[in-house]
């Protein structure tokens, strides 16, 4: 269906909630959605705890409304959240509820139901379990989503992995989950203007233009292996003096597992203060990965890595962990290098292989680029949500919460 076509499905001006604990997803992962829903003619309200990316959202002309949803496991919170965004939605009387983030998605779920909204949609960016979960914490958590799942009319899924273990542990029928994957701009990936970039960067910096560059970028929490890669440069340095490391990002006001001060700290120990740079949190994602000729992700969990697709779009080979979500992108020898999570040794070994051989990284890099253009564009990822909404508003078989739906 195009867009023109969903606007005359829509031209009635549906309401539309989409529902984060963060305003982080819906800058960083759902803002090509958001556009499109506009344009197709939904009306459009954004809502989550408070956070610096509102404004802009604002600015855009979408309705903003600030619930305070904590990614805490204070279930006293949980519940204040509960009645909170139940208020919301039953005052405001949505035709759909899309939800995002794992309390979100379980709270807004819930409170859309207890409200009698007649389409209530759930996007899984990575289940909270995975393989390396803790037996009980993973039964408990199977159980809330097979709850949720009771009255979740459509399921999204980035992974095609959470699609089988939905099915697998009945949190979801198949015929009510759709795997939707993640998608790049590809237009604000443009590798003709890559050279200027990594030279005005780097100058930026103070990196050589010659010096082989390693990059990690996101939120420095410990689930995302920084840590790990702080103690992999030693090993890395001793095989190439010359290498760099860019840090980009930051830890977010609503993480709980922070490890910027422990990684600092760690750089100074190991005395590479002067081999490391920390950029903080920096909007020109795509300059800055074309200044890298190599980018790393040695998370514990992913959904489906953005930030990976990203990388792979500005032709970079990728260093990774073999996980869920991660797997899936990076074609292990072909598109980049897959190593067990936490594992040290390995992580460096990788990394100093893909910098020791340039006609390799050169091949993994052009590889990742058209595995991005041929199954991860942007266009593609938004178009198949929008048929799936439309599909879902002009079914005429109305599914009662009390029965199941996804």
């Amino acid at each position: 269906m195009s867009e023109r076509g969903t606007s005359e499905t829509v031209e009635q001006r549906i309401k539309l909630l989409e529902l984060s604990s963060t305003d982080f997803p819906f800058q960083t992962f759902l803002a090509g959605l958001l556009d499109a829903l506009k344009r197709s003619g939904y009306d459009v309200t954004l809502a989550c705890s408070d956070g610096p990316y509102l404004p802009g959202f604002r600015k855009a002309g979408y309705k903003v409304k600030v619930l305070s949803i904590s990614p805490d496991l204070n279930l006293f919170h949980h519940l204040v959240s509960l009645v909170q965004v139940y208020r919301f939605i039953k005052k405001e009387k949505f035709d759909i509820v899309h939800t995002h983030t794992p309390v979100a998605g379980f709270i807004g779920r819930l409170a859309a139901a207890l409200a009698g909204t007649p389409f209530i949609v759930n996007t899984v960016h990575g289940f909270f379990f995975h393989e390396a979960t803790h037996p009980v914490f993973r039964r408990i958590m199977v159980a809330l989503e097979r709850f949720a799942g009771r009255f979740t009319h459509l399921t999204f899924s980035v992974s095609s992995e959470d699609v089988e273990t939905a099915v697998r542990e009945r949190i979801c029928p198949r015929d009510r989950i759709i795997a939707i994957g993640n998608g790049v701009d590809l237009q604000k990936f443009d590798l003709s203007l890559a050279e200027q970039a990594r030279r005005r960067i780097r100058e930026e910096f103070g990196i050589p233009q010659d010096a082989p560059v390693v990059g990690v970028m996101g939120r420095i929490v410990k689930g995302k292996g920084v840590v790990e890669f702080v103690q992999a440069m030693p090993v890395v340095l001793k095989a190439r003096p010359d290498a760099r490391f860019l840090i980009v990002g930051d830890a977010l006001p609503s993480d709980n597992d922070s490890v910027k001060d422990q990684i600092i700290e760690l750089v100074g120990s190991l005395g590479i203060q002067e081999s490391v740079i920390f950029t903080g949190m920096r909007m020109d994602v795509p300059e800055l990965l074309a200044a890298m000729d190599l980018f790393v992700l040695p998370s514990y969990r992913e959904g489906l890595p953005v930030v990976v697709l990203e990388a792979m779009a500005m032709a970079k080979p990728v260093v990774s962990t073999w996980i869920r979500g991660c797997r899936e992108v990076v074609v292990d020898g072909e598109t980049g290098i897959l190593v067990q999570p936490r594992d040290v040794p390995a992580l460096a070994d990788a990394i100093i292989r893909v910098l020791s051989d340039k006609d390799m990284a050169h091949r993994m890099g052009r590889s990742g680029r058209k595995r991005i253009e041929h199954q991860f564009e942007l266009k593609r990822i938004v178009r198949k949500q929008l048929d799936a909404l439309a599909n879902l508003i002009a079914s005429t078989r109305r599914i009662p919460s009390s029965v199941g739906g996804c």
